[in-house]
Order: C-alpha cells, then structure tokens, then sequence
C-alpha cells in the first residue's frame, strides 16, 4: 500500500507533519521520511540564521580595517580614472600596496568614480593607518607621484642653470649600455628584463641593437662573439670565456678582424687580440693561445714610433690610415713624414711577405716597396704597387700555368717582389683558389688548373667558381671556349668579384 502523508496547519508545523500509516508499510519507510524530514528543518535553520547574523552585520558599526579597506578601493577607482597616464603607474603602485596590505586582490575599480584632484587624493592617502611596511612604501611613493611627479629618465626639461642629477640613468647611452652589462650582464636571457627599468634603459638598448657592431665565427670546437657599441667591445671566445667579457682597452674607433686575430684603432694607438702565434699581431705568443687586448708597439720601424709619439695622447689613431688582416698577416698603412708608409708582420714561411728572406717574424717591420692593395692568399700574396702587380711567396701551379711569372717552376719560392707580366694594360684583376682572370680592354682571360685558359669575350666583372661570369651590364653568362650563354644568376655564396686596377704592360724596364 503507499504511503499516506498529511501535514497539520502551518501554526502547527513545530509539531511536525502528522503521518498515517497502513498495516504493511515497514519500518525502515518510515525511518528514511523522518530523516529527510529532519535534514530539511535543518537546513532552515541555517538560512534563517544567516541572515539574522546578515542583519546584525549591517546594523553594526565598521572596524577600521574595513575603513580602511574601503578607502583604499575607492582610491584606487580615483586614481585608474583620473592619473592612470601619468609616469609612474600609479594604479599598478595602488593595487601592490592593497594587496600588501589585507593579503588579496583589490576588486575592479569602479568607472563611475568622482573627480578628484592630486591635492584630495595625496590628503587622503596620507590619512590611511597601513602596518605593511611594503603597503606603506608604495603609498609613499603614490603620495610622491602626485605631488611632485617621478623622475624622467629622458628628455628632461632643465632649468637655466640646472644640470641633471648624478644618476645611473642620466649617462650617455654607451656608458648606460657598457655598465649594465659588466654589472649585471644584461645580455643573459634571465637578465633582459633590466632594461626594462625606465624608458631611458630601453632605448639604450634599441639604439646599441640598431647602430652597434656584432661579429660572430664559428668553427668546429669553439665559438668567438663580440659587440660593441660607441666604442665599448665585449667578447666571448668560449673557450677563454663563460661570459661576454669588456675587453680591456681604449674605445674603439674601428675593429679589423679575420679568423681569430682582431685588431682595433683607438685614439690610444692600435690594439689587438685573439691568436697571434705566428706574429701577426706583431708579436708571437703560444700556439692558439688567447690574447688579451695589447697594445702594438713599432719598435722595428722607427719613422711609424717617431709618428705616434709626436702626436697628443688621445689622437694615436691618426697614425693609422688603414689595416688590412688575411689569415696570418697584417698590413698596417700610416701617414709617416711626408710619404705614406706601410708596415707588416705575419706568416712569412714561405716569404709572402715580400721581405726578400722567410725569417718568421716577431714584430712589425717597415714594407721596402708601396703597396696600394693587397691580394692575399695563405703561401703567396700578389701586391699592387703603383701601376704593377707584384708576386712573392711560394708558386702555385696556377701561376705557373697562366705564364704571368716567368723564370719560376711550380713550387719554388719567389723571395723578393717580382712584376707579373702582362702584354696588354689590364683594368681588373681576380684570383680564386683554381682560377686566375685579369681583364684587358674588351675581353677576360681566364686561367684554370682544370682546363685550358681561354679568352672570354666581354670584360668579367664578377666570377662564381662554376663556369659562370657576370658581365658589366650585370647579367651572368656560362661560358666556354666555344659558346657563351646568358644564365641565372647564382643562388650560393661562392662568388669572387673582379678588383679593378690600372696596370700597364710589362716592359723590360720594368723591374
């Protein structure tokens, strides 16, 4: 049979529900709707409690905490409506102090909040009674905001008479660049958010990104890096270096670097470092040992230290007009007296130098003929002086093939400087590691250690090591001894450019 339930009148509800039951209902029906029943006054009560004790809330007067709390929210809508522009990111500083303060999260600021000026906002923010010594920091700074405005970090107006205050970020930016990274090495991934700090930082930043130097080399067991910016160079050679390292020298005007040799021109003279374990940093140290930055010195060449000494001590690198580094040499040009002279040092194994002997060399020495420009190469390098071409070092097949360099054999030694002699005048020249080419009026002449030379029928101005040249108009051409046909231009990096000279024909006289 089903259960059977009537309830009494409401002003009878404290009673209970009345409940009549038939001969074959059980017991345990009986014991579940008591239980429900009960659940369900309790939950009742609950509700009718909490909202008494609602009621007894809002009836009683606030503790000055919640007082507190309070002002602190509705500063805060003040202050993200009215000065939420002004330097200093004032409601930032508003909602760390808040949550400092009472350990949670100020609520949203309201949109409708009233005007107020930094007069009534400094007064109010002053009257909180704060116990976090964080919380009070941030108000105080608030309180300094508005009152005075924060520091700019750029592009402060001063005052007839004023000067800036002496302050990190008041340097010029090179020096600003240079101490953030020997203090805090500020390149480092977990380290960039400094640069950040103010305005002034991160333009320093951008500006050394955009005008400031970087060479990279890798080779197959270490890595060389190097930035500079307005003359402050750091390096890392990884395997001298955990670090980007200042390297300890005059700023440098200029940086000359090949390999692992580098050479800089500062108004304090020249300095160089890396490897210079056959002297072409003017001086021998261990093989592949590291080289901290070092001054050069002329002591061999008397004229070039005569030069650097007359002139003041922050204009050394006026005796320098240019320096040319190529593996294991350094050719250094200086205005010396009245001519301009050049000194060298190097490799000179197998006397490239073109100093008559192959005497290694342990400094710089004076050069005994002009040399406009140099065409380098790891046995044997090619001078252009005055309107010829020089050979010294060791002959390459090459040479000895295109006929250029007569009375040597393949191999031998070529001492002293010697012209190589071409028939006609020649406008430009061009040396690869398997190819010579030297252009004459209205034609190339190429010299190959694979095939046969032949003349090309235009003049080269540019060679791929494929078979492929770049005539004057600038399109690229295959061409054999046969047939000549316009190509597209080469996609790889291998690619030579014919250096332009003015070298009259070989005469006897000559030499």
């Amino acid at each position: 049979m089903a259960l059977g339930y009537t309830q009494r009148p409401y002003s009878a509800l404290a009673a209970g529900p009345v409940y009549s039951l038939s001969q074959s209902d059980s017991r345990s029906d009986l014991k579940m709707m008591v239980v429900q029943e009960a659940f369900q006054r309790l939950d009742a009560w609950i509700d009718a409690s909490r909202a008494h004790l609602a009621a007894m809330c809002s009836s009683a007067p606030k503790s000055g905490r919640d007082v507190q709390r309070d002002a602190m929210i509705g500063l805060h809508s003040v202050i993200s409506r009215n000065y939420a522009d002004l330097p200093g990111d004032i409601p930032t500083l508003m909602r760390e102090a808040f949550t400092r303060e009472f350990g949670e999260e100020i609520p949203g600021a309201d949109g409708n909040a009233r005007q107020a000026t930094a007069e009534e906002a400094t007064s109010t923010l002053s009257t909180l009674d704060l116990h976090h010594r964080s919380a009070i920091s941030f108000v105080n700074r608030i309180v300094a905001f508005l009152s005075q405005h924060p520091p700019l970090s750029m592009n402060v107006e001063l005052a007839e008479g004023q000067e800036l205050p002496a302050a990190l970020h008041t340097l010029n930016q090179g020096t600003l660049w240079a101490c953030l990274l020997v203090i805090l090495n500020a390149l480092t991934p977990e380290a960039k958010c400094l640069w950040f700090l103010c305005r002034k930082f991160f333009f320093t930043l951008n500006v050394a990104e955009k005008d400031g130097e970087c060479l990279q080399r890798t080779w197959y067991d270490r890595c060389y890096h190097h930035r500079m910016y307005m003359g402050r160079l750091f390096m890392l050679d990884t395997r001298h270096h955990t670090t980007l390292t200042r390297a300890r020298m005059p700023r440098a005007l200029e940086v000359y670097s090949y390999g692992c040799t580098h050479i800089a021109r500062t108004p304090k003279g020249l300095w160089g470092w890396g490897e210079s374990h056959v002297g072409q940093l003017g001086f021998r140290s261990a093989s592949y040992h590291f080289v901290d930055p070092t001054r050069h010195t002329f002591s061999a060449c008397p004229k070039v230290a005569e030069l650097e000494a007359s002139l003041p001590h922050w204009e050394k690198h006026r005796m320098v007009t240019g320096v040319s580094r190529y593996e294991y040499q350094t050719f250094i040009l200086t205005p010396a007296g009245t001519v301009i002279r050049q000194v060298i040092s190097g490799s000179n194994r197998n006397g490239q130098l073109g100093l008559g002997h192959k005497t290694g060399m342990t400094g710089f020495v004076d050069l005994p003929f002009r040399v406009d420009q140099t065409i380098h190469s790891s046995a044997f390098n090619v001078f252009l002086s005055g309107r010829q071409l020089l050979f010294a070092g060791r002959v390459s097949h090459l040479i000895t093939r295109s006929g250029l360099l007569r009375g040597f054999s393949s191999d031998e030694e070529c001492l002293t400087p010697t012209p190589l002699r071409f028939s006609e005048k020649v406008q430009g020249f061009l040396r690869s590691r398997r190819h010579l080419i030297w252009v004459t009026e209205g034609q190339s002449h190429l010299c190959s250690e694979y095939f046969e030379p032949f003349v090309i029928p235009f003049k080269v101005t540019a060679f791929d090591n494929y078979g492929t040249f770049r005539d004057a108009s600038g399109k690229w051409v295959k061409a054999t001894r046969r047939s000549s046909v316009v190509c597209e231009t080469p996609t790889h990096s291998d690619v030579y450019n014919v250096i332009h000279i003015d070298v009259d024909p070989w005469t006897p006289d000559a030499e």
